[in-house]
């Protein structure tokens, strides 16, 4: 018998930024590391998210370079551009000016942030994912997984 091939799925710019934002909170970065240590990591989440999602090389600008970018471009809505300039506001004034934060304000900058990726994620317009971890290759058949697509076909010209 033949070993199944695994397919390996690129996640999604979301997906990610999920992934990330729950393994912040399950490391507890807040209360062992402190507050500072959090919003770095959380600003990062959401530099890196906008990225991946819309090209933008957020990590490597200043705020101010890019609040100053967003606002030339038409992919943020004036709704996005307002909360993404007081997200970056409020993480700065923590990281850089020593502003203290408490719990509250942790809980609601982590909820923006999950927030601000829900409502810019990319919607499939396609039917559900089916379960698809491992594909069995036909007893006949061999399965060929072609590394540019991601796709496994049959293996033989048609």
């Amino acid at each position: 018998m033949r070993k199944p091939v695994i397919v390996e799925r690129i996640l999604y710019p979301h997906e990610w930024a999920f992934q990330a934002l729950e393994s912040l909170r399950d490391s507890d970065v807040l209360h062992k590391e402190g507050v500072k240590a959090f919003y770095y990591a959380i600003s990062l989440i959401m530099r890196e998210y906008i990225e991946r999602r819309f090209q933008i090389h957020a990590p490597s600008q200043t705020t101010d370079e890019f609040l100053a970018g967003i606002q030339k471009t038409p992919v943020f809505s004036d709704q996005n551009k307002v909360s993404l300039s007081n997200f970056m506001s409020s993480c700065d004034m923590v990281k850089y000016a020593g502003e203290e934060a408490g719990d509250t304000e942790c809980a609601a900058i982590f909820q923006a942030t999950s927030r601000f990726v829900q409502d810019t994620m990319i919607v499939e317009a396609v039917a559900p994912e089916q379960p698809a971890a491992t594909i069995e290759p036909t007893k006949n058949e061999p399965a060929i997984v072609d590394s540019n697509e991601s796709k496994v076909h049959d293996g033989y010209s048609r």
